[in-house]
């Protein structure tokens, strides 16, 4: 049953794989949640862990070579945690600082995840291709962004065939996001952010 369903899968893959359009890799190569240009951004953010909220903001700035930095602080200004992020390298993520408490690889890989999907260019990923209005590819699960009118409003993260997570993006055309809300399912985890202009 299990040699079924994989190849059922493999071969749904590689029929969508195959039917992209021409024009599909010059659309793939412009998706992005923020944009593709250096900018700083700051966002009002509220963690749910378990039975713990954590609330402050979080600093997000991509620097020139592409490369991201997020950090998230109190309103008092004590540090949460701090990660890079860099394009197109081998070891792409770096924790730079995190509460003791906090620092659990489970913990540390969904974060990791949750910014990787939202700071993503999608060019540089193998096997990207877009069906109706959706992009799709596989990096660290199976990940489905909506497509509304050339943004992307949604996106849903799939290990085999259970969810476990989805992102929900409110923005104007060609603004940074002024809200996003994460989800996840199987860990009580949930974070909501909105951006402060």
């Amino acid at each position: 049953m299990r040699i079924l369903i994989r190849l059922l899968l493999s071969f749904s893959f590689l029929w969508a794989t195959a039917n992209v359009r021409a024009g599909d890799s010059l659309v793939l190569a412009q998706q992005r949640i923020f944009p593709q240009h250096s900018f700083r951004a700051v966002y009002k953010t509220r963690i749910h862990f378990k039975d713990k909220d954590l609330s402050g903001l979080l600093l997000v700035r991509q620097n020139a070579d592409s490369s991201f930095r997020v950090a998230m602080v109190t309103e008092v200004g004590m540090k949460i945690f701090e990660f890079k992020f860099f394009a197109r390298k081998k070891d792409n993520f770096q924790v730079v600082s995190i509460l003791s408490y906090m620092d659990r690889k489970i913990i540390i890989n969904t974060l990791r995840r949750d910014f990787e999907s939202l700071f993503m260019t999608f060019a540089t990923y193998k096997n990207p291709h877009i069906r109706g209005n959706e992009l799709c590819y596989r990096y660290g699960g199976r990940r489905i962004y909506q497509l509304n009118e050339g943004s992307i409003t949604r996106m849903l993260r799939k290990k085999l065939l259970f969810k476990k997570e989805q992102i929900e993006i409110e923005s104007e055309k060609g603004a940074l996001p002024q809200k996003i809300f994460v989800r996840h399912y199987g860990v009580d985890l949930q974070i909501e952010m909105e951006w402060i202009k």
